[in-house]
């Protein structure tokens, strides 16, 4: 019942006894009441619509578009996947409003990471329409993550070696994948810090004993011999190994080129001229002696300049033809010469 009903019942009806004024007292003080708290409600209603308008606006003026040059892009590649999204994280912690997930603001931080996306990423991520952040960080890394577990990635992390023509440098590279994978995998599955922080330093130092393990020698003793306390020393100190071979090579290279050559005795006395011409003989002079003729299987094999020069001897055996047209030379005695002075023996 109203006040203004109640009111025109006391106006029409006169009051017969006490008992019934007070009865009418006591409602309207109830319907009072109860209007004072229906109040009391709306005010703190909108009292506090305006604290929520108050803090969004104060996380829109922290808020700056240039804190989004920070977000890496990400295409794809699971060994980037573990910074694209710590770096995300710290930004929905410091400007995601969680108590209302709807608002401008959320859509505009949301809309902004995902424009960091490139490559097949931006496109699972435009298939599964995602909405909120938790959403998209279960998109990219149902998809994008490495599928090995913990153990599986320890495993490949212990058979490490360094290939035979693979540089050190390269070989350091192929562990720190390896690490960076155990890493995102502890920091996605694990929920308590401690246990987070103790699984990377024990990782660290597998690794850093797998590298040292996996050096081929002579740099690998030498390096385990520095004794190097984490990833970081351990190829400082191969760089610097690196640079004194180098250093050596290219020394003792040039040592050989600017060796001093030893000069001969210069003989200053004229040699004595021959102005005799020298005689030539085109024939053999043993012709049936000549081994040389016929090719020995033996025999190394010689230069192109001496096949030339014994191609001008000949070939096969001379063979001498007796003239036998002439008569025989005829040789006299001293007694036919000097028998007869006077007789013309020729």
């Amino acid at each position: 019942m109203s006040l203004e009903t109640l009111f025109e019942n006391l106006s029409l009806s006169p009051l017969t006894d006490s008992g019934e004024v007070k009865n009418l007292s006591s409602i309207s003080q109830n319907n009072s009441l109860h209007i004072l708290e229906s109040n009391i409600q709306t005010s703190n209603q909108i009292i506090n619509s305006k604290i929520s308008l108050t803090s969004e606006n104060q996380i829109m003026a922290q808020f700056k578009p240039e804190y989004l040059s920070c977000v890496p892009q990400f295409d794809g590649n699971p060994n980037e996947l573990n910074r694209f999204l710590s770096t995300c994280d710290s930004i929905i912690t410091a400007f995601y409003d969680a108590t209302n997930p709807n608002n401008f603001h959320n859509v505009y931080l949301l809309n902004s990471l995902i424009g960091k996306l490139t490559g097949s990423a931006k496109v699972v991520v435009n298939i599964q329409s995602v909405t909120t952040w938790n959403e998209l960080k279960d998109t990219l890394y149902r998809n994008f993550a490495d599928q090995r577990d913990e153990a599986c990635l320890n495993r490949d992390l212990v058979l490490l070696k360094q290939f035979p023509n693979e540089k050190p440098q390269q070989f350091f590279d192929r562990c720190l994948q390896i690490l960076n994978l155990i890493c995102s995998y502890v920091d996605i599955h694990e929920e308590q810090v401690e246990a987070k922080i103790l699984k990377r330093d024990l990782y660290n130092k597998l690794t850093l004993k797998t590298f040292l393990s996996g050096l081929t020698e002579p740099m690998g003793k030498t390096i385990r011999c520095m004794r190097p306390t984490d990833m970081n020393q351990a190829l400082q100190f191969i760089i610097q190994e690196e640079n004194i071979q180098y250093y050596q090579n290219f020394t003792s290279k040039n040592f050989i080129k600017q060796a001093p050559v030893q000069n001969r005795p210069v003989n200053n006395f004229p040699r004595p001229v021959n102005n005799f011409p020298k005689p030539v003989n085109n024939f053999p002079r043993y012709p049936f002696n000549n081994h040389n003729q016929f090719p020995s299987f033996n025999s190394r094999t010689q230069n192109n300049q001496f096949r030339q020069q014994n191609n001008n001897f000949p070939s096969q055996p001379i063979q001498f033809q007796q003239r036998m047209n002439n008569p025989p030379q005829k040789f006299f005695r001293n007694s036919q010469v000097f028998k007869n002075p006077n007789q013309n023996v020729f």
